[in-house]
């Protein structure tokens, strides 16, 4: 998107440039799956609204214009629908701690409250946007707590704040998002980024998405999107950083072939098998050498996702009310048990 330098009005607000590759895209993904839920995340405001007077490394929206940015994001869910694209939610700040050599722009979290509190959420609202969903946050997860704890504490945030969303890249934190939840248990929580450096193919990955997907459901977590589902043979394409970063699938635009990396497998464990609508069941465990975590489908169909990250194959009893198997989970592996009833 664009607009020119001191375009208060946004008259000049474009989206030409989505409309060569990502909005046909997004509806052919669309039109192929059925329905998607969608939502957007800015990386930084223009360059003109922020203390640094650019859109890379970092600095601060002004506060003079916070009116002006949060009518920037309803122009860019209004343009989107002119071309078929639903926008279903947003988040106010992709990382909003990191001072990146990319775009980027710093808030705390009760910037970002106030942000949405008095001025994206009533613009919303004036626009009969009001359907669209508003997360914050947006970063790691070691701060999950703190974030919800400022939404419970801070007057009117309960009111035009939806959910909360989290990446991974500072570790596990699962305590953290049942903390979270706990404190704002009307809250949804989003898993909005997760990825790997580097383009060399890991079985590792796999065993770690398939933990992390599972421990964060298992602390309350809705739903998760991966950083990327396809990118080049560089990890790319992408500017101002100095290499690229690992998708589920790499296109080799030399050669013209596609690699299936290993964490796709474990993506698909949960993907292929979890239908929308679908509620977490509990689960105990009584070794630390597995892990599992379990769904009830719309379908009535239980499926359970079992996660081994030891060496050794363990012999285990799978219990489900009055039913009762006996299964081996060979050593670090991805299963996926299906109960009918």
């Amino acid at each position: 998107t664009y607009t020119k330098e001191n375009d208060t009005s946004l008259e000049c607000f474009d989206i030409s440039h989505d409309e060569e590759n990502i909005i046909p895209m997004i509806n052919k993904a669309v039109a192929k799956a059925g329905e998607l839920f969608l939502f957007s995340s800015p990386w930084s405001p223009p360059g003109w609204m922020k203390d640094s007077g650019k859109m890379l490394e970092g600095g601060k929206l002004k506060k003079e214009f916070y009116p002006v940015w949060a009518q920037y994001y309803v122009k860019f869910i209004e343009e989107y629908a002119t071309k078929g694209v639903k926008i279903s939610g947003i988040t106010v700040q992709n990382e909003p701690m990191a001072t990146q050599t990319w775009e980027s722009c710093i808030y705390t979290i009760e910037e970002q409250i106030i942000f949405v509190r008095d001025y994206l959420k009533p613009a919303l609202k004036k626009a009969e946007l009001d359907d669209v969903k508003i997360m914050i946050w947006d970063h790691n997860k070691e701060h999950l707590y703190d974030c919800a704890k400022a939404i419970e504490t801070t007057c009117g945030a309960k009111e035009c704040i939806d959910g909360i969303a989290f990446h991974w890249y500072s570790g596990d934190h699962f305590d953290n998002l049942r903390f979270a939840h706990e404190t704002v248990p009307d809250m949804f929580l989003v898993a909005s980024e997760f990825c790997f450096g580097g383009v060399k193919p890991d079985w590792k990955n796999a065993l770690q998405y398939s933990t992390d997907i599972s421990g964060n459901f298992n602390s309350y977590m809705n739903a998760s999107c991966d950083w990327n589902m396809v990118l080049d043979e560089n990890g790319g394409p992408y500017h101002a950083r100095r290499s690229g970063c690992k998708a589920v699938i790499h296109y080799n635009t030399v050669e013209d072939t596609l690699t299936v990396m290993p964490h796709y497998y474990a993506v698909k464990h949960f993907s292929a098998f979890l239908e929308k609508g679908a509620v977490r069941l509990g689960t105990s465990t009584w070794s630390d050498k597995i892990n599992i975590c379990a769904f009830l489908n719309p379908n009535k169909k239980t499926v359970a996702v079992i996660t081994s990250n030891h060496h050794k194959t363990q012999n285990c009893l799978l219990r489900f009310k009055d039913f009762a198997a006996k299964i081996a989970v060979k050593p670090k592996s991805i299963t996926t048990i299906i109960i009918e009833e």
